[in-house]
């Protein structure tokens, strides 16, 4: 579920809890004092996901439990609890996905740092979510609830995350295939997000609310997948010709794409502007675009099951964010 917003740095965050995620996660930091050189590789990867992570569309990551506790009753500290430890997660799952894609320079003052630094760097924020998770001020019961639920997302993230190294352009996928991975990865992690508050407070039946959150998985990744097709190349997705559902449409409706990626992977950027072009003209990005909207409607429609219009007026702007960034570049 990664995207970056131009000049993200100037956009005002939309989330209350923000400062308090900052303030908690440079205090995490602090008590754990790591050794300089991975202090300054984690910091480096903290200011960057922290830009991203307080203007749309990523901003849903610490929103998501802060706005169903809000919606509970809970505390406004606990709220704030609840939205760093979704960060937290989040993010170190995001860094090594980074390092696997390929797209470890997409982060400043990185400065050399290579795939097994970045698992690292992973490592030690899982680590720090794990301390946090720990020390969350609710009741025992709930507190090993909320484990359990991170230990279920942890399990679908690596299966997702598995899936979505084998997208290969000639794989032998449906379009069930390619959503499926939404489910587990991105769907894994929103899971856990939109179950977590009612978890917190103490609630038994939680199933339905994580099952609303794998069904937003879904929604964001897709609208993550079309990305590489929405801006001029270069894009990771476009030089390994990923198995996305925009190109998997593509590669139904153009029987001779594949000649784009026959000399073999990566692309050059030349011949990932090609495939971008090949994609968006052929009618594969404008189907993924259609099929979003249709998650959009069915997540909306999933939102008003619940029949809560409090609920349904907090979070169906947070569902509208991904609806934002689908804007396709010229062809």
């Amino acid at each position: 579920m990664a995207s970056e917003c131009r000049r993200v740095a100037e956009v005002p965050s939309p989330v209350p809890a923000w400062e308090t995620v900052s303030r908690r996660i440079r205090e995490a930091l602090q008590e754990a004092a790591p050794e300089p050189e991975l202090r300054r590789q984690v910091e480096a990867v903290l200011q960057r996901k922290l830009r991203l992570y307080a203007a749309a569309p990523l901003w849903v990551v610490p929103e998501l439990p802060r706005r169903m506790a809000d919606w509970l009753g809970l505390s406004e500290d606990l709220g704030g609890e609840l939205a760093t430890l979704a960060f937290l997660y989040h993010c170190a799952a995001d860094v090594i996905d980074d390092a696997q894609d390929g797209e470890l320079a997409s982060i400043p003052a990185w400065e050399g740092g290579d795939w097994p630094d970045a698992v690292t760097v992973g490592l030690f924020l899982l680590s720090l979510h794990s301390a946090q998770l720990a020390a969350l001020n609710v009741s025992p019961s709930a507190r090993v609830a909320c484990v359990l639920a991170f230990g279920r997302a942890g399990l679908a993230l690596s299966r997702g995350q598995h899936l979505d190294l084998r997208a290969h352009p000639e794989a032998d996928w449906g379009e069930a295939d390619v959503l499926a991975v939404g489910d587990l990865k991105a769907g894994g992690a929103l899971g856990v997000l939109t179950e977590l508050a009612p978890l917190a407070a103490g609630l038994s039946e939680t199933a339905h609310w994580r099952a609303l959150g794998v069904a937003a998985g879904r929604f964001f990744q897709l609208a993550s997948d079309l990305e590489a097709y929405l801006k001029p190349a270069p894009h990771a997705d476009l030089a390994w010709a990923k198995l996305t559902l925009p190109l998997l449409a593509a590669r139904q409706f153009d029987p001779v794409l594949a000649t784009v990626w026959s000399a073999g992977l990566p692309l050059d950027v030349e011949h990932q502007e090609r495939l971008r072009l090949a994609v968006c003209q052929s009618g594969g990005l404008t189907y993924a675009k259609w099929r979003l909207e249709v998650l959009h409607r069915e997540l909306t429609m999933d939102l008003a099951k619940f029949g809560d219009d409090a609920l349904s007026a907090l979070l169906a702007p947070v569902w509208a964010t991904a609806l934002g960034v689908v804007e396709p570049a010229p062809v």
